[in-house]
């Protein structure tokens, strides 16, 4: 792969960390969301006005320094080819950050959920909830469990996260399968709301080497936007196709889409909703 800013981009776009790329006549060439964002460096800016003199002319091609930036010691990460060097800063902050709530509370908050799941499921088999009002009822518990469960969840994803200790754990997964069932579960949980989803996918082989949890996250979280944004008696449509070897998830809704403005911070982290936004979210 050569090392042009498209590919650059593919690489380094989603990365916490500051990544440059400085050019032989030391203009920064590409400058990935989190750099743009915490250093404030663009794409054809002059690299000096963003990284010490030192450091710009070692001409070592691999090396590693603790500089200040901004009145904070940040380490930076040189990589040289002939024609590039690709610099990596990590600054204050992207490590051993502080939770925003302890393990011990959301530790005691997942027993409570388990709890609360169990005596609704107690409630429906014993057939309390034999007629229409008090199945509503319980379509009503059974949402608002699993909103507070998916909370609970993104509070534990997020403390992995800024620890750097999210486990990766990928197995053979059928995407096709597992698109399916969550697809069936959310439809039974937003019955009554008068909104329909509905799945598809092409014909093929969708087996991947994947995090399940992972990405039953993202679909999770993909599909909870979609219900938030589809209205009354909308429609989402998930479709799952193969193309070009990659696998392609897609996700419908009749909402408005991100505005061009938000689209480069969709990445960045914190993204939290601005004056302008009306949709509830914590920006996750």
């Amino acid at each position: 792969m050569s090392l042009d800013p498209k590919s650059l981009s593919r690489l380094f776009d989603l990365c916490p960390d500051a990544v440059l790329g400085v050019d032989g006549g030391g203009s920064v060439c590409f400058a990935n969301p989190a750099a743009e964002s915490r250093l404030g460096v663009r794409s054809g800016d002059a690299a000096r006005e963003v990284l010490p003199a030192d450091v710009l002319a070692d001409p070592a091609e691999h090396f590693i320094a603790s500089v200040r930036l901004a009145g904070q010691t940040a380490a930076v990460t040189a990589a040289r080819t002939e024609d590039l060097a690709l610099y990596t800063v990590r600054l204050p902050g992207g490590e051993a950050a502080a939770s925003p709530v302890p393990d011990r509370a959301l530790g005691e908050l997942g027993s409570d959920l388990l709890s609360a799941r169990m005596a609704i499921d107690a409630l429906v088999t014993a057939g309390t909830a034999a007629d229409e009002k008090s199945r509503a009822y319980a379509q009503v518990l059974y949402r608002s469990y699993y909103r507070m469960k998916r909370l609970h969840d993104h509070l534990m994803l997020e403390n992995a996260l800024r620890r750097h200790s999210l486990p990766f754990s990928p197995r053979l997964v059928d995407l096709r399968e597992l698109c399916a069932e969550l697809c069936d579960t959310v439809s039974a949980l937003v019955e009554g709301m008068g909104v329909k989803l509905t799945f598809t996918a092409e014909e093929g082989d969708y087996r991947a080497s994947a995090d399940r949890p992972l990405l039953e996250t993202l679909l999770l979280n993909l599909l909870s936007n979609s219900l938030l944004h589809a209205g009354e008696d909308g429609r989402i449509h998930v479709s799952l196709a193969s193309r070009d070897r990659r696998f392609v998830l897609a996700v419908d809704d009749p909402g408005a889409g991100i505005p061009a403005r938000r689209l480069a911070e969709l990445f960045a982290g914190g993204g939290a909703p601005d004056a302008t936004d009306t949709a509830a979210g914590a920006g996750l």
